[in-house]
């Protein structure tokens, strides 16, 4: 018998322990579950990234057709403007990245990136149409909505339901 190994698992009675190589495979798989269950979390977590793409495109294309809508003419609507395409450059670039997704923003990825494109040249053609009163009326605030429902119904399902 080699002297680095005991033949027979030591029992220290002062603490109850075992001592031998089942107790060594035994502390490698509770270290190895933890490990999974660590990375788990983590992916999990960076799988929602796309929840809150559409929680921050559903708002914002909400304040940009609101802004536009109106038809204010001002610096505040150029800025708005300019900060609605900043946030789309963005949000663009950023989906872009490689990265892991949540299987329920996978299953979601098209539907409500075509339901939101849909929605979003609805609520532009309505706009242009001039056919809402003008300035702030309940029709604009429904129509600027328009867009955001699909994204704030999928990022509601990533970010909420799926936790």
């Amino acid at each position: 018998m080699s002297a680095d190994v005991p033949s027979e698992p030591r029992h220290d009675h002062d603490t109850g322990e075992h001592h031998g190589p089942l107790h060594a495979i035994e502390e490698a798989v509770e270290h190895a579950v933890d490990e999974v269950e660590e990375v788990d979390e983590e992916l999990r977590a960076s799988g929602l990234w796309i929840g809150w793409l559409w929680l921050v495109l559903g708002v914002a294309t909400t304040v940009f057709l609101l802004v536009f809508g109106s038809g204010s003419d001002s610096g505040f609507a150029l800025a708005v403007a300019l900060a609605f395409a900043g946030i789309s450059l963005a949000l663009a670039l950023w989906a872009e990245l490689p990265s892991v997704t949540d299987s329920v923003g996978a299953k979601l990825e098209r539907p409500v990136t075509r339901a939101y494109f849909v929605a979003a040249v609805i609520a532009v053609v309505v706009i242009l149409l001039d056919v809402l009163p003008e300035g702030f009326s309940a029709g604009l605030l429904v129509i600027a909505l328009l867009p955001a429902i699909p994204c704030l119904i999928g990022a509601y399902r990533v970010l909420v339901t799926h936790r």
